[in-house]
């Protein structure tokens, strides 16, 4: 079994205890109930290991608060503050809050480079992200939209942080087909308050990404979901869905691109439009 598993306090236990996260939600173990492969847990975070529950492990207290990445069930250890360390990506610090970056923020328009999704960051940099989208009341959220140019994006078509099932991590995704048929429908987007447009997408699509942890998979996505797969890919090749408005809709937000653009005191260098 693989588990995400943290530190939490428990009144009926004085040893370690740890959270693990599965499929059927999150479970309180005592840690000396389990066995640690791959060398034992240490650092700032994002270090992922195998666990195997002993024999006769109880398990106490369901705790659904624990959000569930893609239904993969992973173990990370968390030592001290919210924060994990970003070497292997290339990222001088992930800070311990993100936020969304607003229009015309440079990052939304710059490269997004591949991830390696085997590296275990990546799982926290998604936790993170699901944490931004829900407080923001979004459905879908890309790494450039929190200011890490990397290609990866969260999504939970319901929106509700109570339906941890419905979330969705890829990395690297790639669309490899798509439906003749298109679908016009009114879209929003969290680094452009303000603003909703009608924009055009797929009526359906293939994809192939990874998870994190590094395993392949392959999707047809149709209806909702494509569509908010399709806006938070367009993120990773930096297009916006203003981009995507049709004549009159790009039009009439015009007013508040515009006040954005003014508003804007960013420290990321030049704006891009």
């Amino acid at each position: 079994m693989m588990a995400l598993f943290v530190p939490v306090c428990s009144p009926r236990w004085k040893g370690p205890q740890w959270c693990i996260r599965n499929t059927n939600g999150c479970y309180s173990v005592q840690k000396s109930s389990c066995l640690l492969r791959s060398a034992s847990l240490s650092g700032n975070g994002g270090h992922q290991r195998k666990l195997v529950l002993g024999h006769g492990c109880s398990t106490i207290g369901k705790r659904p608060c624990f959000q569930q990445i893609h239904r993969e069930v992973f173990l990370m250890e968390v030592d001290g503050e919210d924060y994990v360390s970003t070497e292997k990506l290339g990222i001088v610090e992930l800070p311990k809050t993100l936020q969304v970056v607003k229009y015309p923020d440079p990052r939304l328009r710059n490269e997004n480079q591949e991830i390696d999704p085997r590296d275990p960051v990546v799982g926290e940099i998604a936790r993170k992200m699901f944490q931004v989208m829900y407080a923001d009341k979004g459905v879908g959220l890309a790494a450039p939209q929190v200011g890490i140019n990397r290609r990866l994006m969260v999504y939970n078509p319901t929106g509700k942080q109570s339906s941890f099932l419905s979330q969705v991590v890829m990395v690297n995704p790639k669309i490899v087909d798509w439906s003749d048929k298109k679908v016009v429908d009114l879209e929003g987007c969290l680094s452009f308050p303000g603003i909703a447009g009608k924009v055009s997408r797929h009526e359906w699509v293939r994809v192939e990404a990874f998870k994190p942890g590094g395993k392949k998979i392959k999707l047809k996505l149709e209806g909702w979901q494509a569509r908010i797969f399709q806006h938070e890919y367009d993120h990773l090749d930096g297009i916006l869905f203003i981009d995507r408005m049709e004549p009159e809709e790009r039009a009439r937000a015009q007013v508040v691109l515009d006040r954005l653009i003014s508003n804007y005191k960013g420290n990321n260098g030049e704006p891009k439009l």
